[in-house]
């Protein structure tokens, strides 16, 4: 069974008579949200999330299988399935072909899928044998008149609204992020307007940092092993801080640079992966943050 996701909000109910679901498109956010929906459907249900960067898959096997206490149904949430490699695909297929017990297993595909691509191993399986629903990216208008309308409590122009849009690339984590800044940053006023938006992009504070982006922008690795080595053994910054102002500067320059379109959403989703990483994971936060830069090095310098 195919859906879209608002057809399966609709159909939530018959469509948890299954187990196995393949969430597919570029709007994480509410593959999370209609998650949530679904423990709430629930009764007496936990949600167990796995990253492929922390489990191979006897580990995902292992808590699909095992029954929790008192009965509970466990919910497991696969993030970022889309970066696996495929010889995981294909194990975690080979299970699911036997799969007949209580737990439900919702896999994350967290990118577009091209027509061909449906077609074809090994996304073909799951197109064929699980529920399927899509989650396309929102419009800057749908954003505008659908998303920002349920989520702010306060009033915006019509230009703030386009420009904060613009600023994040349409992308709805780093819109709610500008969304909690701006209930602090304009705490007094009645309207949001395109000056406060501009206003409460924060700039970098660190020379360390600027020199940081001059080293990203001008593809000089060797300057930023430097000076992130110096930023983090000075304990001047913690990790997520240091990418926290990396975030800042790239979304408030994206609308002022001609920089392609998807070598912005690329920037934005790798730190995005980055503050997942630095937040989840067992493996050394100094690790995790340089294949950050280095990444974005590469990703800018293409």
């Amino acid at each position: 069974m195919r859906y879209n996701y608002k057809e399966f909000v609709k159909n939530i109910e018959k469509a948890l008579n299954n187990k196995i679901f393949f969430f597919y498109g570029e709007n994480s956010y509410y593959m999370l949200e209609t998650i949530n929906l679904v423990l709430s459907k629930l009764k007496n249900a936990i949600k167990e999330v796995v990253y492929p960067w922390e489990a191979d898959v006897d580990e995902v096997v292992k808590i699909l299988t095992t029954l929790g206490l008192f009965s509970q149904t466990t919910v497991v949430v696969l993030r970022w399935f889309n970066i696996v490699k495929k010889n995981f695909m294909s194990e975690l297929i080979s299970f699911l072909e036997v799969y007949n017990g209580q737990n439900f297993l919702f896999l994350l595909y967290e990118t577009k899928v091209l027509a061909k691509e449906k077609v074809e191993p090994p996304l073909n399986y799951f197109f064929n044998n699980c529920i399927t629903v899509d989650f396309p990216a929102l419009s800057k208008q749908e954003i505008i008149n659908e998303f920002l309308p349920k989520r702010i409590s306060f009033q915006m122009t019509d230009e703030a609204k386009e420009l904060l849009c613009e600023y994040v690339n349409n992308d709805l984590w780093l819109l709610m992020n500008e969304i909690e800044k701006l209930k602090f940053f304009v705490v007094d006023k009645k309207v949001i307007t395109e000056e406060d938006v501009i206003k409460c992009c924060g700039e970098y504070e660190f020379s360390e940092i600027s020199q940081l982006i001059e080293g990203i922008t001008n593809n000089n690795v060797q300057q930023n092993l430097v000076v992130l080595e110096n930023l983090i053994s000075s304990n001047k910054m913690a990790e997520v801080q240091i990418l926290i102002y990396l975030y800042k500067y790239f979304r408030k320059n994206f609308i002022f640079k001609r920089i392609p379109l998807q070598k912005v959403y690329r920037i934005l989703k790798e730190i995005q992966v980055t503050d997942v990483k630095l937040k989840t994971s067992p493996i050394d936060k100094k690790y995790i943050l340089k294949n950050c830069v280095l990444k974005l090095t590469q990703i800018y310098n293409e």
